[in-house]
Formats: structure tokens, sequence, C-alpha cells
């Protein structure tokens, strides 16, 4: 299912409360992590392909890990993300299942208006004897 979640909402206040602190570089790589963590669920524990992801080598990700490190989990998972995640998954799932339900009740609607019209027709063939024409 994450690859169902195409985009994420942005709450600018968290943001701005999370990035405070952070230099430019260090916000740009954080914003990479989170927009992968976001995509694929997960982030690789190996900082070499973190680095890869945040656009920056494994030198500079160590040295500058330390801006952003304390918003996730020592292995890499990031909680308040998670919570937004979990509830942006269910309501993608409650929204698939409306729709659903829609699409079938539309079918079943076409499909009984399609019925009464045929009747309609064959009642309007009778003969006044009763005979069909």
């Amino acid at each position: 299912m994450a690859s169902d979640l195409f985009w994420y909402p942005y709450d600018v206040t968290e943001a701005i409360i999370e990035k405070t602190t952070m230099t430019a570089l260090e916000a740009g790589v954080y914003g990479f992590l989170i927009d992968y963590y976001w995509r694929h669920g997960s982030l690789p524990t190996d900082e070499s392909c973190l680095a890869r992801i945040g656009h920056v080598t494994p030198d500079e990700f160590a040295r500058i890990k330390v801006g952003f490190a304390h918003l996730f989990t020592p292995d890499w998972t990031h909680p308040r993300l998670d919570q937004v995640r979990q509830s942006s998954t269910k309501a993608y799932e409650d929204r698939i299942t409306r729709a659903r339900k829609a699409g079938i009740a539309s079918a079943q609607a076409r499909e009984n208006a399609g019925n009464k019209r045929t009747r309609t027709t064959r009642a309007r063939r009778k003969n006044p004897d009763g005979s069909r024409s």
C-alpha cells in the first residue's frame, strides 16, 4: 500500500518546528529522507544508502546527520511520519471502499433503469385485445 500514497499532508508548523535548528543542507537532506520514507514506508539503515537518498556524500552525511537524526529512531524510523502515514493509508482505503460501493450502486441503478425501460416498451407493444404485436 505504500506506493499508493502519492502525496502527504505538509504541516507547515511541524516543518518549521522540526527544521528551526537545521542548516540549509541539513534541512534539504532531511526533506529528501522524509520524501523517500513516505513513498517507500521505511528508510534503509545503511548510512551510505541514506547519504545517496539525501544527495550528499557519505562523509557529508556523517557530518550533518546530527542536525536531524534526533527526529528518527536509531533504526531510522520516523514516529510522527508513521502516524501520518497510518491515518493517510486508512483515509485512502476508506475512499476506495466508498468508491467501490458507489460504483456498484451506480451499476445496479443503471441495470434497474434498463429493466424498467424494457418493461415499459413491452407494455406499449400490447394490442388493445391483450395480444402483443
